[in-house]
């Protein structure tokens, strides 16, 4: 089992780990649109499709998403802006 950016145990299935990611980019988006404290679980819930229970079982609380939204916006950034090898030669 992998872990995200911050350490965190990413779900061993690609199922779950899918599910995962659709969970935090339905959150970075509500995130951008309106800010994170204008943001509820609820809304994020909605959103992405999940119940509480999906929602809880992926992450301990909203401190716990907003930690893997930013993992997330990081990775995007740096994926965006990163030289790749072959443009270094």
């Amino acid at each position: 089992m992998g872990t995200d950016g911050a350490g965190a145990q990413l779900p061993p299935t690609q199922k779950g780990r899918e599910k995962r990611r659709e969970i935090v980019e339905a959150a970075a988006n509500l995130m951008f649109e309106r800010g994170v404290a204008d943001v509820s679980l609820d809304d994020i819930r909605e959103v992405a499709g999940v119940s509480k229970s999906q929602l809880y079982h992926y992450f301990n609380d909203k401190s716990d998403l907003v930690h893997a939204v930013i993992e997330c916006q990081r990775d995007r950034v740096l994926n965006t802006h990163r030289p790749t090898f072959a443009s270094l030669s």
